[in-house]
């Protein structure tokens, strides 16, 4: 079932601004998943990690703001040591791949 939410909501964030904006979309979502990530590394309970994440959106990434509880849900849902840094790192490699196919 996360599977299939998490899915749908980046079918969704991406499918926001494909068009030439895409390198520029992943790396906004992929800033977006580094906040979560930080939220997470910190101790921040999955609840509190969305408001926290959302009052410190860019206006950019307001657009986002809608996936946040999904991607909070996918983010603490991994085992602690797939937590880090690397996290947001590969969401932009698999984002950037799947806008060129």
């Amino acid at each position: 079932m996360r599977g299939i939410a998490l899915f749908l909501c980046c079918v969704w964030i991406g499918g926001i601004s494909w068009a030439d904006e895409s390198n520029s979309a992943c790396a906004l979502q992929a800033d977006v998943t580094q906040l979560i990530v930080d939220e997470r590394v910190t101790g921040t309970a999955a609840p509190e990690a969305v408001p926290a994440v959302r009052a410190v959106l860019s206006d950019a990434q307001m657009i986002y703001a809608p996936a946040l509880p999904a991607l909070v849900e996918w983010i603490y849902a991994l085992p602690k040591e797939k937590v880090g840094d690397a996290l947001a790192q590969e969401y932009l490699t698999q984002c950037e791949q799947a806008a060129l196919n």
